[in-house]
């Protein structure tokens, strides 16, 4: 109203211009044109009052109105919109000469600033040499912040800022910090980083009386004697804020946490000493905070926060910052633990938390805003890594508390709010509180005034508003999806997965109702066609294929049918479907929805101009950088970008992870691995005889499978590139690291396999990638991924064949003992220049690139930055491929450009190189001049090894080339050294993140150095016992260390070569003996690594295995066979009966386990069993040796008869033979009847005239063998015939001692009748001799057709079986005569004996014996027979006794649990009838008293009755009524007693 009119130009006029202005003030900086509109009004104001000078105090005044009206501007970005106004406000103060100087200057370099952000920086340095003269002449004590930034951004000549900075100890710090600064911005290189940071840290440690100044400077340093000093207070604060921006990151790379600490405590102590003012106080707080961030903090935007905040501290905001810090410090003491989300450490991130909580609090209650901010940055900080999904709910009231905090003090921080809101959301949403996530996504969208989370949020408050509709339907269908997939996300993880699946699928079909469940139909087998034929399976994974390969073309047409509506929303939607679905493992979904979200990835969305400058920028600050990465990491703390765009892009890059991830599940389902090759599959169908399988790669159909498979691979690979093409297109090194690692991992079975070329093209682009946008710190990947491509560049190049046969012959022609002198006395070793292979001219392009790349890799790692220092382990690999690469290209000069300032790694790469050189010379190729093995190992032992692990691996590579060239001493120096680094490999492997050495490896290490030890004792131990138990202590070892690692191929070779160097020992029991417990514990290690041993074996390495563990066994059985163990014996018997396969080597473990029962008299039946397959001799002679290791008789009788029955073929009747000879002297000396002896004996008389020759080709031949055999029956016969003469003379004598003396004509009587017996059983012997001898009956024998010989056997048989009727009284008969005949010749002294009959008897009664003993034989054996069958029974009854009673007991016990609820039941239903009847008792009171209420208040219930339709009164359905009414009548008898009280007043 009152500037409607024409006012006059006075003060009140400028007073209301003033309060229009604050009117019409901003609220945020994207307010421009309420920003012009209120400047305007400010400006007129000062234009009123400058005019009279008694209005110049309205001038002052409006420019502080002015100067918080611009707040909110006083940002990056925003300052160059106050250059004109604020020009005019400086013009003006200067114009009436403002006596408050500190003011004009604070708006006089406020105003260089705000030309430095308009890029007008001609202006701003003539400008702040004016500014700067203003300050040093009036208000020195802020001279440091102009000087500050003349120097930074090169307002000044530098000389001249330089000499300037000489004459004061401040002025030098902000010199060399703020130029520091400026280096880094503007990519400059820098040199010696850490010598300059060192140089500050000395002068910040100085006061300005301990600096000495030049005398030629005195008079013009500043500050003069007369100008103002500045406090001790503001000194620092001048120090403190360049320090916290451009030291940090430099500090952090400089030093190492331990010296961090010290120097922090060491400065905090001398401040806290030397810096106080007069009252006690500390006044150097901020210093003190600076020196701990400078070494402990990290740099990023919470801490660039709280030091641009910490500019006017006082006491509490110091202290308060100072808390901070602490906290940081506590935190990083655990070393970066939280990382891991442990426990712990997540317990002491929220103890810190907490704390800073309390600290938060306190500032408010102090009222200390930028306090207040500080911690809040900090809080900020410490939160970030607690914001997971499980971890965010702990941290909701401190997060609100910060909210609140920074909305109370009205901060300038709106993307840290904005942030803070949005998170709270989320923790809200998560706990279902959907008002207050909708409040706090509101006030996240109105913080966000650059829209960097816009699209974010507004989907975000899109779903929160359709989630507080519960009674509504969405009409569009991404709502409908959008809930659908909510819902989904709030399904408890016992749900029912189907339950699940059907909410994703639902959400799917919502999104594309033409084409997702057809797309979704393709990983479901259920829908392929059942294939018949022959190829039955192959068919039905050709028909998978097709069906698989037809429904995902489906998709491809999705977005035209769309027309590409909504195409960012619908994005989403399809990325947060893939993503739930992959969270809760519903891979098809997750597969389709994927396929359907990268539609969308066709180069619609692409990075912004401002982007593509700063990725120059990066590119030509990493070409100037010389000694770290200092002036990248400046530029990208400024690459903070957020479009919509970059957030699509990045979205997109994780959706293609997460469906290479979900493809390589499905190949993996199908039994392939990423970029493996299909296999078919075993046919264990029946196939009639004759069936030869096919070629399937002859097989259409299985051609079609392979190419689906292998069409997956090239999809799931092209996924994983495409993602790091988004990486390097946002130039985001984590999304091309991620890539490099999904790669690596998901091919490493193709890496371990040697199959590095087939992956050399995406190895190619994964480098070229990461070269583009940095490894982020992953230098280790980095230089395994160029290892790895080089190595698919070199493989096909290499030859496969060793050195030529003649080197071999020619070293192995010289002696040992020269080679080695020869080894150890030349300082290099110049082997033959001969070279018998060259490259192919078409393989040296691939060579050469491989070159490039591990020299790339190499120089890399040469770097003395830390963040490229990576394992030596990594190096060496990278050295073994360098060395190899350049022998393929034959460079015998190894110039390694080692520009390492480290001289430890400048030595390790050395020896390295060496070694290398070594290994690659026993190939075909050129031959390099490497240095001798001593020399080698001189500089192994001068190294200090920064990993034990790769130290202990060069060990052992010289001990085996030393033990090649048969140098002893050096292989046992090398041996030992290797052996002592057990302890401290082991510590190391579990310490390092890496797992290129694990504790297995290092254990198979140190297993290789003992056998290579043993090995080298053993070639000298010639006649030297002593070194021969060396040499098994050490395969002993080496056993020891396969078995810790697991290892059985290792486990082998030492127990072979143990086996190998104590054969010499096995003769001597006494040796045997010592042998015991090594020999225990190699068979104990090698049971334990055959159980982890998952590879088949070929048969030749199958075969020398189980030869080693039976004779491993063999020896430890003899060892307790020695001390006639037998019952420990038996026990390792068993062992290795279990341990060992089933192959034809457990033949000698039953053999003894057979022989070790008999002795213990355990029944050895089924082990025996285990030789039917074997030779009839090999049996026999098996059965002879348990018959002598027998106890009892009758199981040596046993042994025996089978040992001659086992006997049937005709080419054993020698055997044979033997065998009943043997049988017949056992039993005569076991005290059995004689005649059983001579049965024996006579059975093999008569094989032997059975027995059928072979015919030679000549006569004399012929004639020569006829003698032979002739010669040996008679033999044997002549021995039959003595042994009878024996028995006979044996029996005689006892006759003659059981008869009394006679005279001496009886005795002569007895001779002359002992001598007839003789003489006719030699005339019966010499009638069979000489019909052996015969020519007849030999002729008769070859010419009969084998026809007597059946007629013999046929004979023999039938005396075999059991004598019925007439043939057993006959014998009877010729058994009485023989008896009857004997007892009259001893009565009546008949000197004639009647030898003949004897003998026919002895026969006749043996057959008999032996018919019988073969019977009972049988029949005991049917007897075991039966009776193992009636224990099976027995045990089966049991069984199934014990089946029937578990079946019984549960049948009672689930009866039992009937009968409860129906005891249960009834009673529930009894209560239930009870309580019935007492509510329809009380039910009938109700009816009644309504009734009776109707009736007291005049209702007619007639007319009512009538009117509604009742018949019976008040009932169930009509009691409500009937209350109504009486209610009605009740209201109006209430209103007439109403009008009558009314009435009477």
């Amino acid at each position: 109203m009152y500037l409607k009119e024409k006012p006059p130009s006075n003060q009140f006029l400028g007073r209301a211009y003033l309060c229009q202005g604050q009117l019409k003030a901003p609220q945020t900086a994207e307010n421009l044109e309420e920003l012009e509109k209120a400047v305007m009004y400010f400006l007129k104001a000062i234009e009123i009052s400058k005019e009279q000078p008694r209005y110049h105090f309205l001038i002052f005044n409006a420019t502080v109105l002015y100067w918080q009206m611009i707040r909110p501007f006083l940002r990056p970005g925003s300052r160059q919109f106050l250059i004109p106004s604020l020009t005019q406000v400086v013009s003006t103060l200067e114009e009436i000469g403002e006596s408050d100087l500190s003011w004009r200057a604070q708006l006089m370099s406020e105003l260089v600033e705000c030309l430095l952000d308009a890029g007008k920086t001609k202006e701003a340095a003539t400008f702040a040499k004016i500014t700067s003269e203003f300050i040093e002449s009036n208000v020195p004590h802020l001279y440091p912040k102009i000087f500050s930034l003349q120097v930074r951004h090169k307002l000044t000549e530098l000389v001249k800022a330089a000499k300037k900075a000489k004459t004061n100890l401040i002025l030098d710090v902000i010199f060399k910090m703020q130029r520091l600064k400026s280096q880094l911005e503007t990519a400059e290189p820098i040199k010696d980083s850490a010598a300059q940071l060192k140089t500050i840290l000395l002068l910040l440690t100085q006061s300005d009386l301990d600096r000495p100044t030049s005398p030629t400077q005195g008079s013009t340093s500043w500050p003069t004697e007369g100008a103002p000093q500045i406090p001790v207070m503001e000194r620092e604060y001048c120090i403190s804020y360049p320090v916290s921006l451009s030291c940090s990151p430099v500090a952090l790379q400089s030093y190492s946490t331990e010296q961090s600490q010290s120097c922090s405590s060491l400065m905090i102590t001398s401040v806290f000493q030397r810096r106080t003012d007069e009252h006690g106080n500390l006044v150097n707080c901020n210093k003190v905070l600076i020196k701990i961030a400078l070494f402990q903090s990290e740099y990023s935007l919470h801490w660039f926060n709280i030091f641009r905040l910490l500019m006017t501290s006082e006491d509490f905001g110091s202290l308060a910052a100072i808390e901070c810090l602490s906290c940081e410090l506590e935190l990083k003491k655990q070393g970066g633990k939280i990382e891991e989300y442990s426990k712990s450490a997540v317990e002491a991130h929220l103890k810190m938390i907490r704390k800073l909580d309390q600290t938060l609090q306190n500032a408010m209650r102090e009222g200390d805003v930028k306090a207040i901010q500080v911690v809040c940055a900090s809080q900020w900080g410490l939160c970030l890594p607690l914001l997971q999904h499980n971890l965010r709910k702990k941290i909701r009231n401190q997060l609100l508390r910060v909210a609140d905090a920074l909305e109370e003090t009205s901060s300038l921080l709106f993307q840290l709010r904005c942030q803070v809101h949005a998170e709270i959301s989320i923790i809200e949403e998560d706990g279902d509180h959907i008002e207050a996530a909708l409040d706090h996504v509101c006030k996240a969208l109105h913080l966000d005034e650059k829209g960097i989370y816009r699209d974010r949020l507004q989907t975000a408050l899109r779903l929160l508003q359709l989630r507080t509709a519960l009674y509504e339907t969405p009409e569009r269908t991404e709502d409908r999806a959008a809930l659908m997939i909510e819902q989904a996300k709030k399904a408890n993880l016992n749900d029912d997965v189907r339950k699940k699946r059907a909410l994703l699928v639902n959400a799917g079909i919502a999104l594309a109702p033409d084409a997702f469940q057809v797309v979704l139909d393709g990983d479901n087998e259920a829908k392929v066609a059942k294939a018949s034929g022959r190829n039955g399976q192959i068919s039905q994974l050709c028909a998978k294929a097709q069906h698989h390969t037809v429904s995902v073309q489906k998709a491809e047409g999705h977005l035209k049918r769309l027309a590409d509506q909504n195409d960012k929303e619908r994005m989403r939607l399809w990325a947060a479907l893939a993503k739930l679905a992959r969270k809760q493992e519903i891979w098809d979904v997750c597969r389709a929805a994927s396929r359907f979200c990268l539609l969308y990835d066709d180069g619609r969305w692409k990075a912004s101009r401002i982007e593509n400058d700063l990725k120059d920028e990066e590119s030509t600050a990493e070409g100037n950088q010389t000694d770290g990465s200092l002036a990248t990491e400046s530029i990208k703390t400024r690459k903070q970008f957020h479009t919509p765009e970059r957030d699509l892009m990045r979205l997109l890059a994780e959706i293609r992870f997460i469906n290479a991830e979900a493809t390589v599940l499905k190949l993996r389902s199908e039994g392939v691995q990423l970029n493996g090759k299909p296999s078919p599959r075993e046919d264990r169908s029946k196939r009639p005889a004759g069936f030869v399988a096919k070629d399937p790669e002859k097989n259409p159909e299985w051609l079609i499978y392979r190419d689906w498979i292998q069409g997956m691979s090239v999809y799931a690979t092209h996924n994983f590139l495409r993602a790091a093409e988004l990486g390097a297109e946002l130039h985001e090194a984590w999304i091309v690291c991620n890539t490099a690692v999904y790669v690596w991992n998901y091919n490493h079975h193709l890496i371990k396999a040697g199959g590095q070329r087939e992956l050399v093209e995406a190895f190619q682009k994964l480098i070229d990638f990461l070269k583009q946008t940095g490894h982020s710190g992953e230098t280790v990947l980095f230089v395994m991924l160029c290892n790895a491509l080089a190595q698919g560049l070199t493989l096909p190049w290499i030859p496969g064949s060793a050195k030529s046969d003649d080197d071999k012959l020619q070293r192995e022609k010289t002696p040992a003992a020269d080679r080695g002198r020869k080894g150890a006395g030349r300082g290099v070793e110049k082997t033959g220049s001969r070279q018998s292979f060259v490259v192919d001219p078409s393989g040296m392009s691939d060579v050469k690139r491989a070159l490039e790349v591990c020299e790339f890799a190499l120089q890399l790692t040469n770097s003395s930055a830390s963040a490229d220092t990576v394992p030596v382990a990594v190096r060496k690999q990278v050295i073994a491929t360098w060395v190899r690469i350049k022998q393929l290209l034959q460079q015998p000069k190894l110039d390694l450009d080692d520009e390492s300032k480290s001289d430890t790694q400048s030595a390790m790469t050395r020896v390295l190189v060496g070694l290398e050189m070594h290994s690659c010379n026993n190939s075909r190729l050129m031959e390099f001049s490497a240095p001798s093995l001593s020399v080698l190992a001189k500089m192994t032992s001068d190294c200090n090894w920064t990993d034990a692990a790769v130290e202990l691996e060069t060990w052992l590579q010289l001990a085996h080339f030393a033990r090649v060239s048969g140098d002893h001493e050096l292989v046992m120096a090398c041996s030992q050294r290797a052996l002592q680094l057990e302890t401290a490999a082991g510590r190391k492997v579990i310490s390092s993140k890496q797992e290129l050495y694990t504790s297995k490896s290092v254990q198979e290490m140190l297993s290789s150095v003992a056998c290579i030890q043993g090995q080298s004792v053993m070639q000298r131990a010639s006649g030297r016992p002593h070194t021969r138990q060396e040499a098994l202590k050490a395969f002993e070892l080496a056993v020891y260390f396969a078995e810790k690692a697991g290892n059985h191929s290792l486990c082998m070779s030492a127990a072979r070569h143990f086996w190998n160097a104590c054969s010499s020992l096995l003769p001597a029991a006494s040796e045997r003996q010592q042998l015991r417990r090594a020999v225990e514990k190699i068979l104990n290690a090698i049971a334990r690594t055959s159980c982890q041993e998952k590879t088949v074996k070929p048969n030749t390495e199958l075969h020398c295995k189980v030869f080693l563990l039976a004779a491993l066994y063999g020896l430890l059985f003899h060892i307790h066979a020695d001390r006639e163990d037998w019952e420990s014996g038996l026990r390792v018997l068993d062992q290795a009966i279990g341990e060992m396969p089933r192959t034809k080597h457990r033949l000698l473990i039953f053999k003894h386990r057979v022989v070790v029962k008999a002795r213990l008299g355990q029944s050895f039946l089924m082990d025996i069993q285990k030789f039917r397959d074997e030779s009839e001799d090999y049996v026999s002679c098996l059965w002879k040796r348990v018959a002598l290791c027998c106890k009892e008789t009758v199981g040596q009788l046993a042994c025996y008869q089978n040992a001659i029955l086992s006997l049937q073929k005709p080419e054993s009747a020698w055997q044979k033979v033997d065998c009943l000879l043997e049988f017949g002297q056992w039993l005569y000396c076991n005290q059995f009847p004689i005649t059983d002896a001579l049965h024996q004996i006579e059975w093999a008389i008569d094989i032997l005239l059975h027995m059928k020759f072979e015919e030679k080709k000549t006569d004399e031949a012929k004639e020569n063998e006829r003698r032979i055999e002739h010669k040996v029956t008679l033999n044997r016969y002549e021995d039959a015939v003595e042994k009878i003469n024996e028995i006979i003379e044996k029996e005689n004598k006892k006759k003659g001692m059981s008869r009394p003396r006679r005279g001496r004509v009886d005795n002569k009587r007895d001779e002359g009748s002992a001598e007839d017996d003789r003489r006719r059983l030699w005339e019966t012997a010499s009638r069979r001799k000489s019909t052996i001898v015969s020519p007849v009956f030999k002729e008769a024998v070859a010419e009969g057709d084998t026809e007597r010989q059946g007629r013999r056997l046929t004979e023999h048989r039938r005396r075999s079986i059991v004598f019925l009727g007439e043939e057993q009284e006959r014998l009877k008969e010729l058994i009485r005569k023989s008896l009857d005949q004997r007892e009259i010749l001893e009565e009546k002294d008949f000197p004639d004996f009647d030898a003949e009959l004897f003998f026919n008897v002895y026969v006749e009664r043996e057959d008999l014996n032996f018919a019988l003993f073969n019977y009972v034989t049988e029949q005991t054996s049917d007897i075991e027979d039966i009776e193992e069958d009636i224990e099976q029974l027995k045990l089966n009854i049991e069984l199934q006794r014990d089946q029937d009673f578990l079946v019984s007991q549960e049948h009672k016990d689930i009866m039992k649990a009937l009968e409860i609820n129906l005891h249960d039941t009834t009673e529930a239903s009894s209560r239930y009838k009870t309580d019935v009847e007492e509510y329809e008792k009380v039910l009938a009171l109700v009816k009644t008293g309504v009734q009776e209420l109707a009736v007291k208040a005049g209702v007619n219930t007639t007319s009512s009755e009538h009117s509604f339709g009742w018949t019976d009164g008040v009932t169930n359905e009509n009691i409500l009524t009937y209350l109504g009414v009486v209610e009605q009548k009740v209201g109006e008898l209430l209103a007439v007693w109403s009008y009558q009280k009314y009435q009477v007043k």
